[in-house]
């Protein structure tokens, strides 16, 4: 008998603990972080660049299938037609040669990009923005080589 009530008052301890953690302290909200102000124009910059340059990758490798299936490698113009300073919603059909080129781009981009061919076996893609007001140009050949 007298090990029964030990148990009784041990789990009527713990009861008591966990009530007074679980229901009566008063739950810790969590501090709410200040509001930052982003100051800077393009504050995922980096990601951003690393967005390009597989863009970049992908136009290649849209060129070189073309060209492996026996047509030419097709110029495409600029586009979007105006270098952007903020990030834009990118689409195909507002510039010639992107339609055909049929190559995947992701829907929003901080880059203008355009395709120059410069011979029958050469081209230069062009990646160009003016992301934090400062001129920035990429320029990747058919090799992937970037000057």
């Amino acid at each position: 008998m007298k090990g029964t009530s030990l148990r009784a008052v041990v789990a009527m301890a713990v009861l008591a603990i966990g009530i007074y953690f679980f229901v009566i302290k008063p739950q810790e909200t969590p501090k709410e972080e200040p509001p930052t102000t982003e100051t800077r124009i393009w504050p995922d910059k980096i990601d951003a660049i690393a967005k390009m340059k597989t863009t970049m990758y992908s136009i290649v490798e849209a060129e070189k299938n073309r060209k492996n299936l026996g047509d030419p490698y097709i110029a495409c113009a600029p586009n979007p037609p105006d270098v952007p300073d903020s990030r834009v919603t990118w689409s195909r059909g507002d510039a010639e040669g992107w339609t055909e080129l049929d190559v995947a781009m992701p829907r929003e981009t901080w880059f203008q990009y355009e395709v120059v061919v410069t011979g029958d076996d050469t081209f230069e893609i062009y990646a160009r923005t003016l992301a934090e007001r400062t001129p920035l140009e990429f320029v990747i050949d058919q090799d992937m080589n970037f000057h």
